[in-house]
């Protein structure tokens, strides 16, 4: 479907925009919540088990099995989950609150519906999926804010 690849587009300028503002130009670098930056740590990242904390919100999300095959699988939606995660890991400083969040979802879903014609039943199948993936997103969000957030960094 053309409106998701839109959708996926658009959240992923969303994120690009505000991150890469925050981004030093030498080195990449990562700052701890406790306002100290350092080298990204591999290890650190390890222990905060994203790989099955998203995977798991996925699986948690609803996501109906004819979802998964005919507008994106698990592992798409587990990537839209880990970009959301990552652009909230480095907005930690930036206080952003669940309204901001659903409203900048809203956004990118109407400008990826500007201008699309569906089907009715692509019309019935987006109603029950896009109120789901909404609610993944925000959640991916809270937890990349939350962990960048948490205590003793985890570098």
């Amino acid at each position: 479907m053309g409106f998701l690849i839109v959708l996926v587009l658009a959240l992923g300028s969303l994120a690009q925009n505000s991150s890469t503002a925050d981004k030093p130009a030498k080195k990449p670098l990562a700052t701890k919540s406790c306002g100290q930056t350092v080298p990204p740590n591999i290890e650190g990242m390890k222990r905060l088990r994203l790989v099955p904390r998203l995977s798991s919100l996925v699986d948690n999300s609803g996501f109906t099995q004819e979802e998964l095959e005919k507008l994106m699988s698990h592992d798409e939606l587990q990537d839209q989950a880990a970009d959301f995660y990552g652009f909230a890991y480095v907005m930690w400083k930036k206080p952003f609150s669940r309204d901001q969040i659903s409203e900048m979802i809203d956004k990118a879903f109407q400008k990826g519906l500007t201008g699309k014609s569906f089907s009715s039943a692509d019309k019935i199948q987006l109603d029950t999926f896009l109120p789901k993936y909404k609610n993944m997103m925000v959640q991916a969000f809270d937890m990349g804010h939350a962990d960048a957030n948490r205590r003793p960094c985890p570098y």
